[in-house]
């Protein structure tokens, strides 16, 4: 009895209570952050990065004390800190937290997300500084076409977000599409020393920027490593009976010309090229084209340039860097009228 007394004690202290000022509370699991624990809750708290950038999961800490994992994160302006604002994603409670935010309902998780074991399959090139990444979890890969999941890799404390390009299965199959970084720590461990076997822990799904079941017509953009979750989405739409007689258009923009693929770099897809329309381009110099006779600019202009008057019937999806993300919403919204309802994206910072 004793002994069972103990460990219930021990439980009792790996969980955090957080408590909403505007009514409601929702349990914090040791180590997880306030937004980690309201969406396993499957409480709506809004979200978007996960990496204390964007901004989008601030919440007012009234009272109880957390762990800034990221003090330094460009999320929060000090002013709103000094104003007690928080960045959910990066904030551990320390013990129970009363917190103030508008709950979204967008925001409440279809799929909870959840921690596992994953082990390392194999890699292999999609360009010349993009690869995709293998790893298998026992169970279920269960998530949303666009979604993603944080990686805690070998030798790493911090936590990594990287997008499914994948569909979800029963094998337990995790495929991620990621960009080198020079220097970088996460992209140097996988690149350089991830071995077949190594261990990770896989936390999701996340992200609201999901395959939505509505029968518009389907356009993806991507910039750099934000192809990932818009070849996942392409998969799913290509996938569903209900979409079967939906067009469409994944555009994809890189630099040069190395920076882009054929479509038939990915068997799955090629029997599908008379449905899907691939636009790749490129937005450098002529001198560095070496050959290129494909599309050529910002990937947002030739959106523009090639949907003609598509756009009031289709459903728009993009991931990529900030500033492409920017000039894909300008467009929609302010040139094409676009309601906002049918935009749905991730940034990549």
């Amino acid at each position: 009895m004793q002994a069972e007394q103990s460990s219930s004690a021990l439980l009792d202290l790996a969980v955090h209570a957080i408590t909403r000022k505007e009514g409601g509370s929702f349990p914090c699991e040791q180590g997880d952050t306030i937004l980690s624990g309201a969406l396993r809750a499957g409480v709506g708290m809004a979200y978007e990065c996960n990496a204390g950038e964007c901004g989008s999961c601030k919440v007012t800490l009234v009272s109880g004390e957390v762990h800034d994992l990221k003090p330094e994160a460009g999320g929060l302006r000090p002013r709103e800190r000094e104003r007690g604002k928080i960045l959910a994603c990066q904030c551990v409670p320390q013990g129970p937290c009363t917190v103030s935010f508008r709950e979204d309902a967008e925001a409440v998780p279809r799929i909870s997300p959840a921690i596992r074991q994953a082990w390392f399959v194999r890699s292999e090139p999609i360009t010349h500084d993009i690869w995709e990444f293998t790893f298998q979890t026992s169970g279920s890969a269960e998530f949303l076409p666009g979604q993603y999941a944080l990686l805690k890799l070998p030798g790493m404390s911090e936590r990594r977000s990287y997008s499914m390009s994948n569909l979800p299965n029963s094998d337990g199959i995790w495929q991620f599409q990621i960009r080198r970084v020079p220097g970088g720590a996460a992209t140097g461990i996988l690149f350089e020393r991830m071995a077949e076997g190594d261990v990770c822990t896989l936390d999701g799904p996340y992200s609201n920027a999901y395959l939505r079941d509505a029968t518009r017509g389907i356009v993806c953009i991507a910039g750099g490593s934000g192809l990932a979750p818009m070849l996942s989405i392409v998969r799913g739409a290509l996938a569903q009976p209900a979409l079967k007689d939906v067009d469409i258009h994944l555009f994809y923009g890189g630099r040069q010309p190395r920076d882009l693929f054929t479509l038939d770099r990915f068997v799955d897809l090629a029997p599908h090229a008379r449905r899907l329309n691939f636009i790749p381009a490129v937005s450098c110099e002529d001198d560095a084209l070496d050959g290129w006779s494909g599309e050529r600019g910002y990937i947002h202009d030739c959106v523009g340039r090639l949907m003609g008057d598509r756009f009031q019937n289709s459903e728009f999806y993009m991931a990529g860097p900030p500033p492409m993300v920017e000039a894909v919403r300008r467009l929609l919204i302010l040139e094409k009228g676009v309601a906002t309802e049918r935009i749905h994206y991730d940034r990549f910072f």
